[in-house]
This record gives C-alpha cells, structure tokens and sequence, in this order.
C-alpha cells in the first residue's frame, strides 16, 4: 500500500495492480504520478482520477485496444492519439484506474 497525504488526511492508494473502492465502484489501480504515464490497454472502462481533490475527470469506455496517455501537469488525458481532455483543473498526481469487472 502507498500512503497518500491529502489535505493533511492520511489515506491509503493501493498499488498498482491492486484494487481500490472509489465512488461506490471497484477499480485497479494501473498507473499514479504527477509526471507523464502511458498505458497500453485491452477494452475496458478506465477512470482518470485527481487525488489532489479525489476528483474523477473523466471515464473512458474502449471497445478495441488503445494507448492511453496521461499528462497530470497539463493535465491531459490522450487515447491513441486523439486528445479526449486538455487542461482541466489544476496539475497535481492522478491515477489511472480499470473498472474491475471480477469485483463488482
């Protein structure tokens, strides 16, 4: 387990490859960072996650395979190449999460 300071608060962020319970919802932790990541992925849903301000930016359904690309100092979120997000909110360490479909 990673421990994340958040406002003061202590919480706990899986790590990768393990699941997390967010939103009602349980998901696996693929990647987290403040700096550029890329993930290649089967189909899936994804979610792309602030933990700056435990914010979901965006959801992403894929049917095919696909490269996701994700800048949190932008921040900005890419699948194969086409920008889906660009500059929202504030830069600050994001995660890249997978609908875990065995736990829901």
């Amino acid at each position: 387990m990673s421990i994340y300071n958040l406002l003061g608060n202590t919480m706990f962020i899986p790590e990768i490859g393990h699941s997390i319970h967010f939103d009602g919802v349980n998901w696996i932790v693929l990647a987290i960072g403040s700096e550029k990541f890329e993930y290649d992925s089967e189909k899936g849903i994804f979610a792309f996650v602030n933990l700056d301000e435990m914010d979901c930016v965006a959801v992403l359904v894929r049917s095919n395979k696909t490269r996701i690309v994700v800048d949190p100092s932008i921040p900005s979120i890419k699948a194969n190449g086409m920008e889906l997000l660009k500059e929202y909110g504030n830069p600050g360490i994001f995660a890249l999460l997978e609908f875990d479909r065995n736990n829901n």
